[in-house]
C-alpha cells in the first residue's frame, strides 16, 4: 500500500459486535478492496499489541482512498471508529456515513457528532451504496492526477508528513468549494473558473512557497469571493 496512491477503503464500526466483521468480510470475500486488518483480530484477545494496531490503522487509512463508517442505534457510543474517521478527514480521504435506523439531530447531529457536516461527508443509509460510492471516490474526482502528482513531489520523501498536510489542505479546500456547489446547483461556471484559477497558482507556487498558509490565502482570495456572492 502507497499513502501517496491511494487504492481500496477502509471500514470503522464496533469491533465488538460480530455481525459487523462478518458484514466487512462478506464485502472482501465479494471483490472489495479492504485496508482495515483490524477486521482480522476483532476478537476477544486477538489484539496482542495496541500500539501496533493504531500504528497499522494510521497507515492503512493513508493508504486508503475512503473510509466507510457504520453505525446503528445499539452501536453508540462510538469509540476507536470516530478516532478513525478523524485520522481519515485529517489526511483528506472522504468518508462515508452508514447509520441505518440511527436518528440524527437536525443541529448538532448527536448522536454522531457535528462533524457529518464536514464537506468530505457523505450520509448514505444503504451499506450497499455506502461501500459503492466510496469505492469510486478518489482525490482525481477532484483533481486531476498530474496536478496531485506535481503538489507531491515537489518535496522529497524525507518530507513525508509536510506533503500529506499540504495536499491535504489542498484536497480538503477544493473539494469543499466543489461540494457546496454541488449542493446549490448554481452559477457553476464562475465557481469552476476560480477552482481552475485556484489550483494553478497552487501549481505555480515555488517548492520554498508551498505552504499551508499559502494555499489558504490563495483559496480566501481567488474562491472565497465567489463562494460568498452565493451563500452570503
Amino acid at each position: 500500500m502507497n499513502p501517496d496512491y491511494p487504492d481500496g477503503i477502509y471500514v470503522a464500526s464496533r469491533a465488538s459486535v460480530p455481525d459487523r466483521v462478518a458484514m466487512w468480510k462478506r464485502f472482501q470475500a465479494s471483490g472489495v478492496k479492504i485496508n482495515s486488518s483490524w477486521i482480522n483480530e476483532a476478537g476477544q484477545g486477538e489484539t496482542l499489541n495496541y500500539t501496533h494496531l493504531w500504528e497499522r490503522i494510521t497507515d492503512e487509512i493513508a493508504c486508503s482512498q475512503a473510509l466507510v463508517l457504520y453505525a446503528e442505534p445499539d452501536d453508540f457510543p462510538l469509540k476507536g471508529a470516530l478516532v478513525e474517521v478523524g485520522a481519515a478527514l485529517g489526511l483528506g480521504r472522504p468518508v462515508v456515513a452508514c447509520l441505518p435506523g440511527v436518528q440524527v439531530e437536525p443541529r448538532n447531529c448527536r448522536p454522531v457528532g457535528s462533524w457529518l457536516a464536514h464537506p468530505l461527508v457523505r450520509h448514505i443509509d444503504s451499506i450497499q451504496e455506502a461501500v459503492d460510492v466510496a469505492v469510486t471516490l478518489r482525490p482525481e474526482e477532484f483533481l486531476p492526477k498530474e496536478m496531485i502528482d506535481k503538489i507531491l513531489y515537489r518535496y522529497d520523501r524525507t518530507d513525508l508528513a509536510l506533503k500529506r498536510m499540504v495536499t491535504a489542505t489542498f484536497v480538503n479546500r477544493t473539494v469543499s468549494a466543489e461540494y457546496r456547489l454541488v449542493k446549490v446547483g448554481k452559477a457553476r461556471a464562475e465557481m469552476l473558473t476560480a477552482l481552475d484559477e485556484f489550483r494553478n497558482q497552487v501549481l505555480n507556487l515555488s517548492p520554498e512557497g508551498l505552504e499551508v498558509n499559502s494555499i489558504l490565502s490563495m483559496f480566501d482570495d481567488v474562491v472565497v469571493p465567489h463562494m460568498e456572492s452565493l451563500w452570503g
